[in-house]
């Protein structure tokens, strides 16, 4: 069998596998069919929320991956770069939680270590991401912005990925709604007497998908360090100030809404790296060219 009728064979099967989750996914937004919250394995059952962490992950890694020539990186590179990041962006994103209901946890500090049940901020697992990126960059001697560039496309993948992680915990729902895409929620999740909700992870996910097609192209037309990363902080942060209206369990802040805070101060953040990286590349016409043999 030649390659092509392979290729057609592949793509159909994708859509039968595709149209199959839609349907069944359609049948759970009605209540018609239960959510389930996990995958029995005989030994022990894996959370569905924890699985779709992991293909997140992987998916983010895999296209590290297939572009990490584009910058120079090598195979065993990018495992340890990846590793460092998962660590510390978990560390960074249960912080970020915890933190944030400190009162809930504060009287439970056994649920601290609980990740299974949920409960991770992204603001919290993209610095602790960085952090970890960064220290990959000086040890390996590279220029951070451009690490940062690199990753950013795998980062909102992974996000995007990610959301419906959100979906089988029945959290992280929007307000009460009628529109024909609600979504129902079981009684013992729900924070208000309505049966349906907007489905906020979707619409975050599907935002995160745009602005995932968006860097990709940003990132093969350009090679102003760091100008990729900005922009993914600009879209991603404009995407989840505005989303973040329809949520109900939005931790807050002084009267305001915290992540709505803080995707502010990312939008302001990846304004001034895109605008360092434009000036810094027509001043000494620096490039993702050279990152292979930058020095820190």
């Amino acid at each position: 069998m030649t390659a092509r009728p392979i290729k057609w064979i592949a793509f159909a099967v994708l859509l039968v596998a595709i149209g199959s989750v839609a349907y069944y996914v359609r049948l759970m937004f009605e209540g018609s069919l239960p959510v389930p919250q996990y995958v029995p394995l005989g030994f022990f059952n894996l959370r569905l929320y924890s699985l779709m962490m992991l293909t997140a992950a992987f998916a983010g890694y895999v296209l590290a991956q297939r572009r990490r020539a584009q910058y120079g990186f090598s195979e065993s590179e990018i495992d340890t770069l990846f590793f460092l990041c998962v660590i510390f962006g978990l560390i960074g994103a249960r912080m970020h939680h915890v933190l944030s209901a400190w009162s809930y946890y504060r009287e439970n500090p056994e649920l601290i270590v609980a990740l299974w049940n949920g409960g991770m901020g992204f603001y919290g697992a993209l610095v602790g991401g960085m952090v970890g990126a960064l220290l990959w960059a000086g040890r390996a001697r590279k220029p951070f912005l451009a690490v940062a560039d690199f990753l950013a496309p795998a980062i909102i993948l992974g996000q995007a990925i990610g959301r419906w992680g959100n979906f089988f915990n029945q959290e992280a729902y929007g307000v009460p709604t009628d529109l024909p895409w609600k979504m129902y929620v079981t009684p013992d999740k729900r924070l208000t007497l309505a049966e349906f909700y907007h489905p906020y992870f979707l619409y975050e996910s599907l935002a995160n998908l745009l602005v995932f097609f968006i860097v990709l192209y940003i990132a093969r037309r350009t090679k102003q360090t760091g100008v990729v990363f900005g922009w993914y902080l600009i879209l991603y942060s404009i995407g989840r100030f505005l989303l973040e209206q329809l949520r109900q369990d939005s931790s807050m802040w002084q009267g305001f809404r915290l992540n709505q805070v803080l995707a502010l101060v990312m939008i302001a953040t990846g304004v001034a790296v895109v605008a360092w990286g434009t000036a810094k590349s027509l001043r000494d016409g620096s490039s993702h060219d050279r990152v292979q043999n930058a020095n820190l």
